[in-house]
């Protein structure tokens, strides 16, 4: 399996007042190239796709249209996981449209993608639970296994896990419940 792992794209950041979106947009045009000419399956984007958790429209256009063209039609698994900048509602809110492409969008650690049993000839995700994705992707003899930590800011912690914001509970929590994901 071939993949392309990326991350930190910061679309809708601007530089002294001027909009980066020229930019932006040739990046996507280069990271959708390169996934076309080196047939990759796989595109994993790590974090902070935008520069904050109020983006601009512009910004969002952008990663939908860069989301649509990645997965090649449901053709090339796409996985996304929320970063710092990310609001996880908002890189997650096209998930009824991605399901659609077979792309997976995890906001929150506890994230469930769900199975997805896409039409032949297209991505499926085969298993998936809290934060976890067994995904199968057209022409490739094995899974990818994905085991996604979107960021875990301490008051995402604190909703998910246990009812302290002491660090040290914190982490303990943290780590039972990793240690609890069953594959």
């Amino acid at each position: 399996m071939r993949i392309l792992h990326t991350s930190d794209w910061h679309l809708g950041r601007t530089l002294e007042g001027r909009s980066r979106q020229p930019e932006h947009e040739n990046f996507v045009d280069e990271i959708c190239n390169i996934a076309q000419e080196e047939k990759i399956d796989l595109v994993l984007v790590t974090g902070d796709v935008f520069d904050s958790v109020n983006p601009p429209a512009i910004a969002e256009d952008l990663y939908y249209n860069a989301l649509a063209r990645l997965s090649d039609q449901g053709r090339r698994a796409v996985v996304v996981i929320a970063g710092n900048h990310d609001n996880p509602e908002r890189l997650c809110a096209v998930r009824p449209l991605a399901n659609r492409n077979g792309i997976t969008l995890f906001g929150y650690p506890a994230d469930d993608p769900g199975v997805l049993p896409g039409p032949a000839g297209h991505v499926a995700r085969l298993r998936a639970g809290p934060g976890w994705a067994e995904i199968g992707v057209p022409g490739v003899d094995h899974t990818a296994v994905i085991l996604a930590l979107p960021y875990p800011s301490e008051s995402r912690l604190h909703a998910a896990l246990t009812d302290t914001l002491d660090a040290h509970a914190l982490q303990k929590a943290y780590s039972k419940a990793r240690g609890a994901m069953v594959f």
